[in-house]
């Protein structure tokens, strides 16, 4: 199941990082090989944790956030999260996504079409996949943020 939060305030430099980001991987389409890379720890990466703390039931210092740049999408997958340490809930963010085209998040059975800044929870031990279409290669990168235990 896909559970919208709603619109989160995503601070502009992380816009900015991303934007470099946004066609990473425009030649595969399998998790092992997408971009995936950890936000330089400036005040707006924070502060977009802290954004996601406020609206959820954990505390920032628990949670972890990469960027994944998926402009050709994502396949089926399972993260590989160890469930000793992370808790199953993940949080996504779209940061950039296709001008025109669509970029729908599929969870098991349920699917939805993101929209930019918005936060999205789901199970990530569940199969999961994101398909995109980008016509105009505008690229398309996604915050996610695990959540320690403790």
């Amino acid at each position: 199941m896909i559970r919208t939060i709603g619109p989160i305030f995503v601070p502009l430099s992380v816009i900015l990082e991303c934007d470099l980001l946004k066609r990473k991987n425009d030649k595969v389409n399998t998790i092992v090989e997408l971009q995936r890379t950890a936000p330089i720890h400036t005040h707006g990466a924070w502060g977009l944790i802290s954004n996601v703390a406020s609206v959820t039931p954990f505390h920032d210092y628990n949670m972890s956030m990469v960027y994944f740049s998926c402009p050709m999408g994502c396949a089926t997958h399972v993260d590989m999260l160890n469930p000793e340490v992370y808790h199953p809930v993940t949080y996504l963010i779209p940061i950039v996504l296709p001008h025109k085209g669509h970029s729908v998040l599929m969870v098991g059975a349920d699917h939805l079409q993101l929209k930019p800044e918005y936060l999205y929870e789901f199970d990530h031990s569940i199969p999961h996949s994101l398909e995109v279409s980008d016509p105009d290669g505008t690229g398309c990168v996604v915050a996610m943020i695990a959540v320690r235990r403790k």
